[in-house]
């Protein structure tokens, strides 16, 4: 599976900004982890085993006063979930 290259999944994620996931991971600490931890992502990916975690709900006023319901993904499931939009991007 192509999607499933170094630089892909590990690669970006430092121009990333925002809220983190119900892991309450951030940014840097998951160049941390992929560095550790980015063998057993790509096999449990490419077998199949890969269960998305938790997804952390909040709320934000808008301007106009009303409220804005987000879903967020912890950020190894938004690296996972950018890698398989970026490869698409360029194999179509």
């Amino acid at each position: 599976m192509k999607v499933l290259v170094h630089a892909e999944l590990g690669g970006g994620v430092s121009e990333w900004k925002g809220i983190s996931g119900i892991d309450g991971m951030g940014v840097g600490e998951f160049v941390e982890w992929y560095t550790r931890n980015g063998g057993t992502l790509r096999h449990s990916l490419l077998s199949g085993n890969y269960l998305p975690q938790g997804i952390k709900f909040i709320e934000i006023t808008e301007p106009n006063g009303g409220l804005c319901k987000l879903c967020i993904p912890t950020i190894i499931d938004r690296v996972i979930q950018q890698a398989i939009a970026q490869h698409r991007l360029f194999v179509n």
